[in-house]
């Protein structure tokens, strides 16, 4: 039987399991064709052309050749060149969300049948359901509303599973027997209190609590550049800029109280590079995110190649997180605050 599994367009953990099913359905024999969609959306996002007006230096100014919901609809048209080429009995995709609903009903109605595997339940079924109606076969990775899914075609619950091939213990410490770190649904919540856990040390991490509102993720490749792309402005992107090594995004109130922040590191660096990338990260989501080339002594310095806070960088975490200084403070209120704090802790400086 020929199958055609499209990539789900971003190269987090759905991307793991597209190259499972891949790895899977060879493995059983099946006749495997793909459809790589992320790299489309990579590259549709991404172009430019060159525009009309220069600047002073008669420099062409360069544009996006098309808006990011032009590029998404572009990237994932490319199926039907590779429905045509290969004309497969089942079409698998994994999550399907940059593929719109028409384009669903135009391959099923062209005799393909469509199984979409559903990666986001129960947080994001709204989404999901609507593009439920188009497929022959639904599988969701939580049983929560499967009888909705159900109400469309045939639906069943797929748990993830794992790859051999990449799935292993590791060699590192080992401080428990389980570790789960998701958000807390009640389903999941029952899900392991019916397991029979006696004797195991157990670690879960609820991210939807409010006392878990930092991380540090260290991503492979696909998956750095990805979050890079969406999570970042296209000017901070590491792939052009060489000062980008890292970076972190922080989330705050309308009061300007930080709420979350979260280091993304790059795996594929050397350990020295992780080290410093941690430092500097988690320091600036906590308040300092701007890099500086004038500022010396400074981590925060791209010209400077320190891996630790100099004594510089404590001080101003030190002046920021004085019980005086509040989120929302002015500028012309908070420079004669900041030099009075500074006069207490370096008298004399």
């Amino acid at each position: 039987m020929r199958w055609l599994v499209g990539h789900p367009g971003p190269h987090f953990s759905v991307h793991d399991v597209y190259e499972g099913w891949v790895e899977g359905l060879r493995a059983a024999g099946e006749e495997v064709y793909t459809f790589n969609l992320g790299d489309r959306l990579t590259f549709y996002d991404a172009s430019f052309i060159e525009a009309s007006d220069e600047d002073e230096n008669g420099q062409k100014f360069f544009k996006k050749a098309m808006p990011r919901e032009t590029a998404i609809e572009t990237a994932a048209d490319g199926i039907f060149r590779t429905l045509y080429k290969c004309w497969p009995h089942v079409v698998l995709l994994v999550s399907a969300f940059f593929t719109p609903p028409w384009m669903l009903d135009l391959i099923r109605d062209r005799g393909h049948k469509i199984v979409l595997l559903h990666t986001e339940s129960p947080y994001q079924d709204d989404e999901q359901l609507i593009r439920a109606a188009s497929a022959h076969v639904n599988l969701i990775n939580d049983p929560l509303n499967l009888r909705a899914y159900a109400e469309f075609s045939q639906a069943a619950y797929m748990p993830h599973a794992y790859r051999p091939s990449v799935h292993y213990p590791g060699s590192g410490r080992k401080d428990y027997d389980l570790a789960f770190v998701g958000t807390g649904f009640p389903s999941r919540v029952r899900f392991f209190e019916d397991m029979d856990l006696t004797g195991l040390d157990i670690r879960l991490v609820d991210r939807s609590a409010p006392a878990q509102n930092a991380y540090v993720l260290m991503l492979g490749r696909d998956q750095f550049y990805a979050y890079a792309q969406s999570h970042l402005n296209p000017g901070k992107n590491p792939r052009t800029n060489t000062y980008l090594d890292c970076f972190g995004v922080f989330a705050a109130g309308h009061d300007g109280v930080i709420t979350e922040l979260t280091a993304v590191i790059p795996e594929f660096v050397d350990d020295a590079t992780k080290r410093a990338c941690v430092v500097e990260e988690v320091t600036q989501a906590l308040g300092l995110p701007n890099d500086s080339f004038t500022v010396k002594p400074s981590i925060f310095n791209d010209d400077d190649q320190y891996q630790d806070l100099t004594w510089q960088d404590e001080l101003f975490l030190r002046v920021l997180y004085d019980p005086r200084v509040r989120p929302g403070m002015t500028r012309a209120a908070f420079e004669p605050l900041a030099k009075r704090i500074v006069d207490e802790l370096r008298p004399g400086s």
